[in-house]
Order: structure tokens, then C-alpha cells, then sequence
């Protein structure tokens, strides 16, 4: 994963190499710095991507919203957007 800071937003891109190819596995932006995390609920131990937008409130949490991407196989791919507060609820 490479991520950078540009204007007021964080970029960020997940690399997959198959194939004797790299590819873009996710293109992806926030508001916060992405969260990388791991269910120990998951059979398959797939780590799942988090993207946080403050939605104009910066310092109100409970107004934030995330986005939820997993790993498909092939790609990282929208799981779901959910409340910042349930975020890790919502991991399988």
C-alpha cells in the first residue's frame, strides 16, 4: 500500500503482483489516514481496508462515515459504507 497526503485528503493505491504482473488492486481516498486490519472472526484471515470521511466535521465522530473494503481475490472491493463508531462491528 502506498500513501500520501495531497490538499486536504489522503491517496492511497494496494498493489496486487499475479501473474509476473503488478497491479492496482485498490484506488482509494479519505479524509484519515487508512486503517489496516485483520478479523480473527474471518476463516480466510483476509485483512480488510477502512477509509474514514469526517464529512465536514472534523472534531463530531459520530458524524464520520467508512467505507469498508475486503479482498475478493483478485481485487479490493466496496464491502460496505457504515458509521465511523461501527466500523469494526461490521468486520466477518
Amino acid at each position: 500500500m502506498t500513501v500520501w497526503q495531497g490538499g486536504s485528503a489522503y491517496h492511497f493505491y494496494v498493489f496486487n503482483y499475479s501473474d509476473r504482473k503488478v497491479r492496482v488492486a485498490l484506488e482509494a481516498g479519505s479524509k484519515s489516514p487508512p486503517e489496516i486490519v485483520g478479523s480473527i472472526a474471518s476463516p480466510r484471515n483476509r485483512p480488510y481496508i477502512l477509509a474514514t470521511d469526517t464529512m465536514g466535521f472534523p472534531t463530531d465522530s459520530k458524524k464520520w462515515k467508512t467505507k469498508i473494503y475486503i479482498w475478493n481475490g483478485h481485487e479490493y472491493a466496496l464491502l460496505e459504507t457504515v458509521k465511523f463508531g461501527r466500523r469494526l462491528t461490521r468486520l466477518k
